[in-house]
């Protein structure tokens, strides 16, 4: 009877003991637990956000760089092979270049554009370039060989795409060395919708 009442207290003691366990983990250990889950569930959100964001701005990194580029191509091909023949900025070009090496008595003469696939030379680029057009010019100067033939590799740094067509040099009636020069330059333009493009006949101004 007394091994029975001492053994009361001692299961109440330990009920109360797991009870207050049971409620120490309900009250501190779960709650503890979820809010390190969130907290960890809200990092790895974060975190993906930012990785999405990382791409998108690496994307739009590139994006901005390819517009970047093709600008640039885009800007560049136009002066190669700009929309109008733009005759006078190349002659005036070419006035400077021959001034600057020495050959005198300069004179060009346009002469009627014509189309790039009908020429034998240029019928490959024009079947890349649909509608493009060659301005000849003929080209008379006088000078040495050297100052030519300078003149010539500073015509081909020029961003403008130019072609000698033709060239013709004689010094049979001079003896002091000069040469007189003829040559047949072409230029490249492609005519765009609404833009006035070609110089027309020999001396003519640009059809409108």
């Amino acid at each position: 009877m007394t091994d029975r009442t001492n053994r009361k207290p001692t299961a109440i003691v330990v009920l109360l003991v797991l009870g207050g366990t049971g409620m120490f983990v309900g009250l501190g250990i779960l709650p503890g637990h979820h809010r390190l889950a969130a907290a960890r569930a809200e990092t790895v959100q974060l975190q993906d956000d930012f990785a999405r964001e990382d791409e998108r701005l690496a994307t739009l990194t590139a994006l901005h760089s390819k517009v970047q580029a093709l600008r640039a191509n885009a800007e560049k091909f136009s002066r190669r092979i700009p929309a109008d023949h733009r005759l006078g900025d190349f002659l005036g070009d070419l006035a400077v270049i021959f001034e600057r090496h020495g050959l005198e008595n300069h004179i060009f003469q346009p002469r009627p554009a014509v189309d790039a696939a009908d020429q034998p030379l240029t019928a490959e680029l024009a079947r890349e370039l649909p509608g493009l057009r060659i301005q000849p010019v003929l080209v008379q100067c006088e000078g040495s060989f050297a100052a030519f033939f300078a003149s010539i590799k500073d015509l081909e740094t020029k961003p403008r795409l130019t072609r000698i067509a033709s060239a013709r040099v004689d010094n049979a009636a001079r003896t002091d060395g000069r040469l007189k020069i003829e040559m047949l330059v072409h230029i490249f333009y492609l005519p765009q919708t609404g833009t006035v493009a070609d110089f027309g006949a020999a001396g003519a101004p640009p059809r409108g």
